[in-house]
C-alpha cells in the first residue's frame, strides 16, 4: 500500500480531534517555510545622507533585482527598530528622502575629507534644471576687486579666486562629486557696488548657463534686490557670505542660505555684547549714544520686535543721535563726515558703527580732525570687526575699540592656528600648487567659496540621487552642527538657514593694525 493510500484511510478513520489538530500544525509549518522564502527587502533607515544600497525611510524596498516589493519601510527611532515610546526621532514615512531629518549625532564632513561621493543606489537621471546623469552645473562668484577696494574693504585680497574655484571644484571631483555626477563650475566676475551689474550675472547664471545653485562669497551683500532675482525670480539656492536682514530671507526661503548670520540677528549680538561689555555704563564714561548706519537694511534697524533699536530699548538706552545715510557708495561716504559733525554737536560719548567701511573710515578721520574722543563699538552689523576693513580706520580713533564677532577674526594675531576647516581648504589649495591660506581677511573670498561648496556638497549629498532645488533646501535642515572656516558655527535646522551660532568678544590695536581674541567662543546672543 503506497503512502498516498495510508493517508486517505488515516483520515476516513482517525478520531476528528486528531485530524483538527495535524490540520493546523501542517498550516502551520507551511506559513514558516513560505515566510523564510521571501525576501523583505528591509533595510536600516538613512540618517541624513542616503547610503548607497539602503532603502531612505518612507520608500518602497527594492527586491534583489531593484524591483520595488509594495512593501512600506515604517518610521523608525533607532536604526531597524519602529519608533515606540519616544526611543527614537519621530519620522514620518510618507516623507520623501530629502525631508527626513539627520541624526543630530550625523558628522559632517571636512573639507579635506567630503565623504558620501560614492553614486547613489539605482542610475542617476536628469533631475532638475543644471543636473544631468553625470554632471551638474554649479555657479560661481567672483569679487571685483575694482568695487572692492573703492567699498573700504581689504585692498589685498588674493587675486587668484578662478584657479581657487578650480581646485576647490577638482578636490570634489576626485572625491566622487555629487553621489558620482561631477560638478561643472560656471565662473561670473561681479561688481559688489553695481546693481545693474549683479542682475545681468545673475540672468546669465540662472537663465543662460541655468545653474543649479550659486555659490558666493560676499559679491551680493549689497542690494536686497539682486540677490532676490536669484533666489525669489529663478527660485535658485544661493550660498552667500553676504546674506541679508530677516525679512529679506524669509522672502527668498528657503533658498538664501548662509554659514553667517541675518542682520537682526547680528544686531542682537551688537546690542548685547555692548551691554555686557559695559559699554553703556555711566560708571565707564557713557553719557549719549551715537549711531551712524546705512539704509541697505531698514528691516534690521526698525523692526520692532527684531530690530537694532528694539535690541537697545529692551538693554535700557533709551534715546541717542542717529545718522542714516542712503544705501549708495556716495552717500555713505558723504555720510561719514556728517555723522562725525553731528554726533560732536549732540554731545556723544560713545559710537555704534554699522555701514561700509568706507563711510566710517570718512566718519573717523573727521572725528580725528575734530579732536573727538568718541568710544567706539562694532561688530558683523557692517562687517567692521575684521582686520581687511578696520585697517583702513584712523588709529587714533580706533585703538581700542571692542566688537563681537561670528568670525575667527583675531584669533592669528594672539597666536592660534587656522581652523580646521581653515586648513583644510588651505591643503586643497597647496596641493594644487595655489598659496595656502594664511590670514582670514586677506584669504576671505577664498573662504568663503570653500565653505559654501562643502555646505551645497554636505546637503546634496543628504537630499540623494534623485536631486532637485527643493530637496536640497531641505536637506540643508536637517545639518546641526556645520563647522565652516572663517565662521566658527553654523547650526541649521526646520526653517533655519543661517549661522553664525557663535560669537567671541574682540579688539582693536593700533600697534598690530588688527584686533586681537579677548575670549574664547560661546554661544551667540542672535
Amino acid at each position: 500500500m503506497g503512502p498516498f493510500l495510508e493517508f486517505r484511510l488515516w483520515l476516513r478513520d482517525a478520531p476528528r480531534v486528531e485530524v483538527r489538530g495535524a490540520a493546523l500544525v501542517a498550516a502551520a509549518l507551511a506559513a514558516l517555510l513560505a515566510w523564510t522564502l521571501v525576501p523583505t527587502g528591509r533595510q536600516a533607515p538613512a540618517t541624513g545622507a542616503v547610503a548607497v544600497g539602503t532603502a531612505a525611510v518612507g520608500a518602497e524596498p527594492l527586491d534583489e533585482v531593484g524591483a520595488p516589493t509594495g512593501e512600506a519601510v515604517p518610521a523608525t527611532g533607532e536604526a531597524g527598530a519602529p519608533n515606540e515610546g519616544g526611543s527614537g526621532p519621530a519620522v514620518d514615512a510618507s516623507a520623501p528622502p530629502e525631508a527626513a531629518p539627520a541624526s543630530p549625532s550625523t558628522p559632517v564632513p571636512s573639507p579635506a575629507d567630503p565623504g558620501g561621493g560614492a553614486p547613489a543606489s539605482g542610475p542617476l537621471t536628469a533631475s532638475d534644471r543644471g543636473v544631468e546623469a553625470d554632471a551638474i552645473r554649479v555657479g560661481f562668484t567672483v569679487l571685483n576687486l575694482g568695487g572692492v577696494d573703492h567699498a573700504g574693504y581689504a585692498a589685498d585680497l588674493r587675486s587668484d579666486i578662478p584657479a581657487v574655484i578650480d581646485a576647490l571644484v577638482d578636490s570634489a571631483n576626485q572625491e566622487g562629486g555629487v553621489l558620482g555626477r561631477q560638478i561643472e563650475p560656471v565662473t561670473v566676475k561681479v561688481d559688489i557696488l553695481s546693481a545693474d551689474d549683479q542682475r545681468r550675472k545673475c540672468l546669465q547664471l540662472t537663465q543662460t548657463e541655468k545653474v543649479f545653485a550659486v555659490i558666493d562669497s560676499y559679491t551680493y551683500a549689497q542690494y536686497e534686490a539682486t540677490k532676490a532675482c536669484i533666489t525669489v525670480e529663478n527660485k535658485t539656492p544661493l550660498v552667500t557670505g553676504g546674506v541679508g536682514d530677516a525679512r529679506e530671507v524669509a522672502t527668498a526661503f528657503p533658498y538664501e542660505v548662509s554659514v553667517t548670520k541675518d542682520f537682526n540677528r547680528r544686531a542682537r549680538d551688537l546690542v548685547y555684547a555692548a551691554r555686557d561689555d559695559g559699554f553703556f555704563d555711566p560708571a565707564k564714561g557713557f553719557k549719549k549714544l551715537g549711531i551712524f548706519v546705512d539704509n541697505c537694511r531698514p528691516f534690521a534697524l526698525d523692526d520692532p520686535a527684531t530690530g537694532l533699536y528694539a535690541y537697545l530699548r529692551e538693554v535700557g538706552v533709551k534715546s541717542w543721535s542717529e545718522f542714516r545715510t542712503d544705501c549708495d557708495i556716495a552717500s555713505q561716504q558723504r555720510g561719514g563726515v556728517q555723522a562725525a559733525l553731528q554726533h560732536l554737536q549732540d554731545g556723544v560719548s560713545h559710537v555704534i558703527l554699522g555701514t561700509i567701511g568706507a563711510g566710517v573710515q570718512n566718519y573717523t578721520n573727521t572725528a580725528q580732525a575734530q579732536r573727538a574722543t568718541f568710544e567706539y563699538f562694532v561688530s558683523d552689523f557692517g562687517s567692521l570687526a575684521n582686520d581687511g576693513t578696520a585697517k583702513n580706520f584712523n588709529a587714533d580713533q580706533f585703538d581700542g575699540t571692542r566688537g563681537v564677532t561670528s568670525l575667527h577674526e583675531g584669533e592669528r594675531s594672539i597666536g592660534r592656528p587656522l581652523s580646521a576647516s581653515a586648513a583644510a581648504c588651505s591643503k586643497i589649495l597647496t596641493d594644487r600648487g595655489l598659496e595656502p591660506i594664511t590670514d582670514y581677511s586677506r584669504d576671505s573670498e577664498a573662504l568663503y567659496l570653500c565653505d559654501g561648496l562643502n555646505l551645497f556638497l554636505e546637503a546634496a549629498r543628504r537630499a540623494g540621487g534623485d536631486l532637485t532645488r527643493i530637496g536640497w533646501t531641505d536637506a540643508v535642515q536637517t545639518i546641526v552642527d556645520f563647522r565652516p572656516s572663517w565662521v566658527d558655527l553654523a547650526s541649521f535646522g526646520p526653517g533655519k538657514l543661517t549661522g553664525g551660532d557663535s560669537v567671541h568678544r574682540v579688539q582693536w590695536h593700533r600697534d598690530c593694525v588688527c584686533f586681537r581674541q579677548l575670549e574664547d567662543f560661546r554661544p551667540a546672543y542672535g
